[in-house]
């Protein structure tokens, strides 16, 4: 059996740190073949016993000894290049290689800069040994101008494989970083100490119809709907010429003596907060704080592409694991509210991630929320509240009986489900407003008119929660 072994890479207060080795056992390089993970020695001496960001996952503590397991931990899932980056990765190794790119072939191509705050070491080296791609940098309105045609132009100047690696989904994505002359390059190029702001650069998946551009022209709009209906989500998304540019919630920079030690933003209760301690100033060198970020597959340690997680399941993780399970639980049942007053269906456990940051598990602000209903492909829900939805014959889930779902799984915590209740309520009293804030907004009439047609269904549902 063939043995290869990588390093684990983990940023923290401001630097890379060796954090584990991890060891396929196989010979196909599947994600599917056995593994061994092990702290390393002197990582376990400094931070024995912790799971927030100084672990690998939620699920895996700080520990001496060896995680044996018949596949792949499912946090390295969450690094491993999916959909459109990963076809673009396999199909530049096989160009060059003539073989086909396994599992193991994709992580080390493309697990040098991932969402959160662990990397491949070997991929990284790989990665800084290819030639720099425009080190110059480039103005965000030559990304603008170009529109979607600029994965094109990516590809023919090398630099979409440096500005993709990390990112997963159907839709076409780059990640892309601001220096201080304020030029953007691939993020993963750009030293940390220039680095101003963070962005990922969306396109339309799809065949490109006229729907797919709506769809994703849309998801602007849509995300400051989910602000004004009280859901922690970031709204100063821009969506010009084709191209959504969206702020990344997993990067933060800072500045000044304390940079490295005072993690710049992160939420308590839906709310941002930002340390007393962290400076103003922008001069200067700065200091990149990358977010522990992982996926609720993550969290339950589910290793499969395609995969369902039921609702219920994942509010077990989060009365398990979040430092404030009502508060979560209750963001998470509102979220999937919303999905269905507003015809967003794309909702897989890879659209939901949690974050580990000062002490704290919570869910990351709401991402990937658009009018999925609209799509040519026809998505359909992935995550469903078991025995409530199709099976039952309904569109909307009976809130009494989803109600009793949560009890069961946590507990029967009476504050904790008193506190889900008022959320879901004050949803509902923000959902009788729905096409006046729709339309302050800016999503288009047509997309509200056939994706948000189950709105009324789910303010008569709340109505009706005892």
């Amino acid at each position: 059996m063939a043995t290869t072994t990588l390093t684990l890479q983990l940023y923290f207060n401001g630097e890379w740190h060796d954090a584990a080795q991890f060891t396929h056992l196989g010979d196909t390089g599947a994600f599917t073949e056995p593994c061994i993970v092990e702290y390393e020695r002197e990582f376990v001496v400094a931070f024995f016993g912790t799971t927030d960001e100084h672990a690998l996952s939620a699920r895996y503590e700080v520990d001496m000894q060896p995680i044996k397991l018949p596949h792949w931990p499912a946090f390295l899932l969450d690094i491993l290049p999916l959909g459109f980056a990963g076809d673009r990765i396999a199909r530049v190794y096989k160009d060059e290689t003539g073989h086909d790119a396994s599992h193991l072939d994709l992580l080390v191509l493309g697990g040098a800069n991932s969402i959160g705050n662990i990397r491949v070491k070997e991929a990284w080296e790989l990665m800084r040994e290819k030639p720099r791609v425009f080190p110059e940098g480039f103005e965000l309105e030559e990304v603008i101008q170009r529109g979607d045609a600029f994965m094109a132009y990516a590809d023919e100047n090398g630099l979409s494989a440096q500005a993709t690696s990390g990112v997963q989904g159907e839709a076409p994505k780059i990640l892309l970083a601001q220096d201080e002359q304020g030029r953007w390059h691939a993020d993963s190029l750009l030293p940390d100490h220039r680095a101003r702001a963070h962005v990922l650069v969306k396109y339309a998946r799809g065949n490109k119809a006229e729907m797919d551009y709506t769809i994703l022209r849309n998801e602007a709009a849509y995300m400051r709907l989910a602000k004004a209906m009280g859901i922690r989500a970031n709204d100063d998304l821009r969506w010009e010429n084709n191209t959504l540019i969206i702020p990344r919630f997993d990067r933060a920079v800072a500045f000044g003596p304390q940079a490295k030690h005072a993690a710049p933003l992160f939420w308590r209760g839906g709310n941002p907060v930002k340390p007393s301690t962290f400076p103003n100033s922008t001069q200067g060198d700065a200091v990149v704080h990358r977010f522990a970020q992982e996926t609720v597959l993550s969290l339950a340690g589910i290793t499969a592409i395609g995969v369902q997680i039921h609702h219920h399941q994942v509010v077990k993780l989060l009365a398990d694991y979040a430092t404030d399970p009502a508060e979560e639980v209750a963001e998470y049942i509102v979220r999937d509210l919303l999905n269905l007053a507003t015809g967003n269906r794309d909702n897989h456990g890879r659209n939901t991630a949690v974050r580990r940051l000062n002490g704290r598990l919570e869910l990351t602000p709401l991402y990937d929320f658009a009018p999925m209903s609209l799509d040519p492909a026809v998505i359909t829900r992935s995550s469903t509240w078991k025995g409530l939805e199709a099976p039952a014959g309904r569109l909307v889930p009976d809130l009494n009986a989803l109600m009793d779902q949560v009890a069961e799984e946590t507990g029967g915590d009476a504050n904790l489900l008193s506190r889900v209740k008022t959320r879901i309520l004050n949803l509902g009293a923000c959902l009788e407003h729905l096409p006046e804030e729709a339309k302050n907004v800016g999503v288009e009439a047509l997309v509200f008119s056939r994706a948000c047609g189950q709105y009324r269904t789910v303010v008569d549902e709340i109505a009706r929660l005892k």
